[in-house]
């Protein structure tokens, strides 16, 4: 009696306090309209099962746009088209999150799955799925696996017909069950879930079948705790339990099959599709993927796809499927056989992946299927911040569902929209009356990524059911009631019981199936043979007659050969053969490396073309090898695909690095490390004329000042000497070599299979050794950080300010802001980045240009001429002297001109179908664009060939796109600023401070060497001598 009274004492108290809480009912004058509602559990006695129904009468009386509260959450309910089309082009972005329901916690580790809330989180996932499993390319490379398993399904039901006596009654529901299951594991772990002997339904394949649903079926069972959270400590129901079991069911499946494929590498799991593609289990991509980015790809990640690809990849159509053998057998099947025989043509083959695009009544039937199947109110959504929806005001954290079933059945939409009518579908009743009405996989950026799998799977195997036999409905009088869920669907539990009668005209093609081989073998083999000599006599008359035949104006090209097109012809460096053909055939022409088309433009129309009203579509990036292994799987700044991934990595160094502001306030570094290159020669020099190797000191300055901005450390130069120093300088020059090797497997595939040259392998190791080191340096200086944090505390305001970060530091601050965003990866591939981007090409563009000052010393005493008058002799050049130096200027520019660090630029690569100079470029296109050939062409250049450095004099640079030796458009390199200033001061410093002289009578060699940023082929020597009027200062460095 006391617990009673206590108890009724706490209900009470807590009744007056929500009635008299100011708050309480704090009613925008915006809201949707709401039914009364009840204390504490709001609307939660209105919702009567089945749900979708009881929320469609309420929509019937409070319009289709409402408002209910389900204990603490406000849930917003939809049922119109007009409220939905307007819910998500607009709002859809603040619509994308799931509301993070206590109860999912368990089953989607952790938020960790497709159903993650919307961030770059759910972006990877979604991603990874739209393009690792449901794209087209992955759906046609798994549509052997659909067919093979469609056909062992098939074979079964043949085997029972052909054993005589009367052929049994199929449980279709059981098959589709079993049949998608199949698909499915054979797609992620490739094998069956359910072999042969089991397809019969004994009592121990039913267990295991009803196992699985149970386990990876969609649950259903609101967990009260989600909405009334101090009931969670209850475990109310026993739901939280269910979860629980259930979770560690899916667990245990799943880490199963990964222990398999990672204890069993079988290379028969792996199949060759057409194209000469190897299509693997997707357990095995993720395993590969958690091996190169296992920060992304943990095992919690891994296991959570997977559950959802078995879970939710395919909607549960096996109720709908049985239901359509059901209703339209009579009505419709025998259209839809007639269309399949009509396409078809004989009765050799059966159904295929290629012929479901015209079968529109086959589609029909399944369109309408969905229509008025079980799917009832979608999966829910909740809004990230305030919106309206209808002219109603929206708070933050509303829940959202949609009634999919109400606008699936709304007569204004659907005419007799009660009726199973296929005949909507074929008179395009959706496009004529357009907007949002068919809803079963969902919409906007929520939808499901799987829609094309299921819709190509039940079409494929509701069609193959429909050629082969001839059906026969059983009726059965018992009567099982409709089983109802509390949310978002129904099933049937009577099944739908079919005989299925083989159709005498594909008997042939059942004993094909039956016997598991194909009929007249060696005659297929024959005929294949002789198909594959047809076929290939084709390829080579259509490479004979192509320039006659063409349809399109395709630029010009040159003869090429089979398979491997125009490889044949590239000598290096590889800038001056494209010049030589360029001659030939104009300035714009296209090439065949192996399975790559190339453009290739060199003249100012051309190039202006590609990079203004095509930048976008070249905005791109070529897949290659080195992209993949040697800048983190594309995600450097230079070999990241145009997106939001390198928006953001532009945006971050364009700001945080080469911006006005950041570059002036780090010129102490870049004058400190040239000083004390000055300073080294110097020594060494004394009052005698000294042989200096300059190649090896513009690569040591260069690279000190990157290394300084990002790390605060030096690791080139004769006194540097520990093994950490080492060890960087072993990567990069690594990295160099296997940068500047041709790599035909880019654009030949098939060498990949044989590693040839070991190109990919070598990679591999270099990747390991720069992420160690990269991981190295992250490392010690979160330490750092760590360890200064309370010395910061104890400093002045004024001391913080002055304090310089390095790029790491200021990559580690965003971090912990924005942790999503600012990945250990993206911080590493920033800082690739840099080191590779900013040090060759300041290096060889010194080398160069003191090369061509020491073949012309005329032109190199104008310069110090101009020093000495405008800089003068009492103090060592500074950076902000730089713009003053128009002669200096002139020489970098006539450098860049003459001898671009990357004379072809990095490649383009064209992302859809576009024009250039009239003719017209195919998606997927490499685009190249020939500095070498358009700086030096003599219509743009007077005496283009020669070093003319006053020519600048005149501003000739500033017409048209003549001179872009730091590329153009959206992919303009940025730091093009901070080259310069690089370049300006050394060299600046270098010739004030001494004379400089050839070693020998004869000119500098100027040949160049075959490498990624164009360098010159022999070491730089020079002999110098200090000059006198700056010995003082030389003295005080």
């Amino acid at each position: 009696m006391d617990a009673l009274y206590y108890l009724g004492l706490l209900v009470s108290i807590l009744i007056i306090v929500y009635q008299f809480t100011p708050n309480r009912r704090v009613q925008h004058k915006d809201l949707p309209p709401s039914p009364p509602s009840l204390p504490i559990i709001g609307h939660f006695h209105l919702l009567k099962r089945p749900v979708h129904q009881a929320l469609s009468n309420l929509s019937n009386k409070y319009g289709p746009i409402f408002l209910l509260r389900l204990g603490s959450r406000s849930t917003l309910v939809l049922s119109s088209r007009s409220a939905i089309e307007e819910c998500f082009p607009k709002n859809d972005i603040i619509f994308s999150n799931r509301p993070l329901l206590p109860s999912q916690k368990i089953l989607q580790y952790n938020y960790t799955t497709i159903a993650a809330p919307y961030g770059n989180h759910w972006r990877n996932l979604r991603r990874f799925t739209a393009l690792e499993i449901f794209s087209a390319k992955s759906l046609q490379m798994s549509s052997d696996i659909r067919t093979e398993e469609i056909i062992f399904m098939i074979k079964h039901l043949c085997k029972r017909s052909f054993e005589g006596g009367v052929p049994r009654k199929v449980d279709v529901k059981s098959f589709f069950y079993l049949l998608d299951f199949n698909i499915m594991l054979k797609m992620v772990a490739g094998k069956r879930c359910f072999e042969e002997e089991e397809l019969d339904l004994d009592e121990t394949t039913k267990g295991k079948l009803d196992d699985l649903k149970e386990t990876f079926g969609p649950f259903l069972n609101m967990a009260l705790g989600d909405y009334f959270p101090y009931l969670r400590w209850l475990t109310y129901y026993g739901v939280e339990k269910q979860q629980m079991n259930i979770h560690k069911k899916r667990d245990a499946f799943i880490q199963a099959l990964l222990d398999a494929h990672q204890n069993n590498n079988n290379p028969l799991m792996t199949s060759t599709v057409p194209g000469g593609e190897i299509s693997r289990p997707i357990i095995d991509v993720l395993l590969k993927l958690h091996e190169s980015e296992p920060e992304f790809y943990t095992k919690d990640v891994i296991k959570g796809i997977i559950q959802v690809i078995k879970a939710h990849s395919l909607p549960d159509y096996s109720s709908d499927m049985a239901r359509t053998c059901s209703v339209t057998q009579y009505l419709a099947f025998k259209k839809a056989r007639d269309e399949i025989d009509n396409h078809v043509g004989d009765y050799s083959r059966l159904l295929n992946d290629a012929d479901l695009a015209k079968l529109p009544y086959l589609h029909s039937i399944i369109s309408e299927t969905l229509r008025v199947g079980p799917v009832t109110v979608l999966p829910a959504r909740e809004s990230s911040e305030d919106c309206t929806v209808g002219g109603y005001h929206i708070p933050r954290g509303t829940q959202l569902w949609v009634n999919a079933w109400a606008v699936h059945r709304d007569p204004a939409l659907c005419i007799e929209s009660d009726r199973f009518k296929l005949e909507r579908f074929l008179q395009s009743e959706e496009e004529k009356q357009g907007g949002c009405k068919f809803l079963s996989f969902g919409l906007g950026r929520r939808v499901c990524p799987g829609e094309g799998l299921g819709m190509r799977v039940m079409a494929l195997s509701l069609g193959t059911l429909i050629q082969c036999f001839k059906w026969e409905e059983v009726k059965d009088d018992s009567h099982v009631p409709i089983k109802k869920t509390n949310l978002n669907k129904q099933s049937e539990e009577r099944p739908v019981n079919i005989i299925f009668r083989p159709r005498e005209a594909l008997t042939k093609s059942f004993l094909s199936i039956q016997n598991n081989i194909p009929v007249e073998k060696k005659m297929e083999v024959y005929w294949c043979n002789l198909a594959i000599v047809f076929f290939f006599t084709l390829f080579l008359l259509k490479l004979f007659l192509q320039k006659h035949a063409n349809t399109k104006k395709t630029p010009p090209t040159p003869p090429g050969l089979p398979f491997i097109g125009h490889l044949h012809m590239l000598k290096q460096p590889l800038h001056k053969t494209l010049h030589q053909i360029s001659e030939k055939y104009g300035h714009v022409f296209s090439l065949q490396f192996g399975t790559r088309k190339v453009l290739v433009v060199s003249s100012p129309s051309a190039v202006e073309e590609c990079f203004t009203k095509n930048d976008i579509i070249f905005a791109n990036r070529p897949r290659s090898l080195a992209g993949k292994h040697l800048n983190y799987n594309y995600s450097t700044i230079g070999f990241a695909s145009y997106g939001d991934l390198w928006r953001n990595l532009r945006r971050f160094t364009t700001l945080e690095l080469f911006y006005t502001s950041r570059l002036a306030m780090f010129s102490g570094i870049r004058i400190e490390e040239v000083r004390l290159v000055v300073k080294q020669i110097f020594q060494d020099a004394s009052d005698q004329d000294l042989k200096v190797e300059l190649s090896s000191k513009f690569m040591d300055v260069a690279f000190n000042i990157m290394l300084r901005l990002i790390a605060g450390k030096r690791y080139y130069g004769k006194d540097i000497v520990d093994e950490e120093a080492k060890q960087f300088r072993d990567i990069m020059w690594e990295y160099q070599q296997l940068s500047a090797s041709s790599n035909l497997v880019d654009f030949l595939p098939l060498l990949r299979w044989v590693d040839f040259q070991r190109v990919e392998s070598r990679m591999i190791k270099l990747k390991k050794k720069i992420d160690y080191f990269m991981e190295l340096l992250l490392k010690e200086h979160r330490t750092r950080r760590s360890k200064s944090a309370l010395q910061l505390n104890d400093q002045s305001d004024t001391d913080k300010g002055e304090m310089k970060k390095t790029l790491i530091d200021v990559m580690l601050s965003l971090q912990e802001k924005e942790p999503e965003l600012y990945t250990d990866l993206n911080i590493k591939a920033v800082i690739l980045a840099m080191l590779i981007a900013g040090t060759e090409t300041s290096s060889s563009t010194m080398d160069w240009a003191m090369a061509l000052l020491l073949n012309h010393p005329e032109k190199l005493e104008r310069v110090v001429a101009e020093m000495d008058a405008k800089v003068g002799f009492d103090h060592l050049l500074v950076e902000s002297e730089l713009e003053k130096l128009n002669n200096l200027q002139n020489v970098i520019t006539e450098t860049l001109r003459l001898y671009p660090p990357a004379p072809l630029l990095l490649p383009h690569e064209s992302a859809e179908d576009c024009t250039v100079c009239g003719y017209d470029v195919p998606q997927g296109t490499m685009l190249f664009a020939n500095l070498w050939t358009l700086q030096r062409d003599p219509k743009l250049w007077v005496d283009a060939e020669r070093f003319m450095p006053e020519r600048f004099d005149g501003g000739e640079i500033s017409e048209g796109y003549k001179l872009i030796p730091f590329g153009a458009g959206r992919r303009i390199c940025p730091a093009a600023a901070f080259g310069r200033r690089v370049v300006g001061l050394g060299l600046g410093a270098l010739l004030q401070c001494f004379e400089w002289n050839r070693v020998g009578k004869e000119d500098v060699n100027m040949e160049e060497k075959s490498a990624l940023t164009n360098p010159r082929a022999q070491p730089l020597e020079a002999l110098c001598k200090p000059r006198q009027p700056l010995i003082n200062h030389l003295l005080a460095l």
